[in-house]
């Protein structure tokens, strides 16, 4: 009987060595017993899950910061007008007749001496304007004031489009490279911007 149950306790062995890691054999254990696998897998998936998580936080944006509202420093070229909800115009620019391009660039400081406030200015292709502006970020209140153009008689539309829309601004939507200002008080009109990369 017990060269029986040697020979049991060898073949045991003999096969626990074929199918597990070789320090697992060597440390000389007679019952030869699989690890856990579900308990094996239970710790893996927790693992997976704690490195998901982490890794998600750093996508998650800074909830202190809004860097697609803020203006300052920022050239764009109005693209088209009209309704804010309705069919929207597309913005004729013509250089060679002073047809835009219609530009506005937001600058840091004020033209004028005005506190709390920042600059603009801009282009029609046949007038140039400054002005100063204010924002609130948080509200996306938009004021322009100050207002100030040369006099150049022009016969086109949009001039008078983007400069009375300007002056009467009410608010501001900057979404990435897009830009919509809306006017006036009822804000019931956009004026719409695309980002322009180039300094001048």
């Amino acid at each position: 009987m017990r060269d029986g149950r040697r020979i049991d306790v060898m073949l045991l062995e003999k096969r626990c060595c074929e199918t597990l890691p070789e320090r697992v054999c060597c440390a000389g254990k007679v019952n030869c017993e699989r690890p856990d696998l579900p308990s094996l897998m239970k710790h893996f998936t927790l693992l997976l899950a704690a490195s998901l998580v982490f890794s998600a936080c750093d996508l998650l944006p800074d909830p202190g910061s809004t860097p697609d509202q803020t203006l300052e420093d920022t050239r764009w070229n109005l693209t088209a007008y009209g309704e804010r909800n309705g069919t929207l115009g597309d913005v004729d620019v013509n250089p060679d007749v002073g047809d835009g391009p219609y530009t506005v660039r937001f600058l840091q400081e004020g033209n004028f001496s005005v506190e709390d406030s920042s600059g603009l200015d801009g282009d029609t292709g046949c007038n140039s304007f400054n002005a100063n502006y204010q924002v609130d970020e948080e509200t996306n209140e938009l004021s322009v004031f100050n207002f100030a153009t040369t006099l150049v008689s022009c016969d086109n539309e949009e001039e008078g489009v983007l400069t009375g829309g300007l002056l009467g601004a009410a608010s501001y939507r900057r979404d990435g490279q897009s830009l919509r200002i809306f006017y006036p008080e009822d804000e019931s009109r956009v004026l719409v911007f695309s980002r322009r990369e180039e300094a001048e």
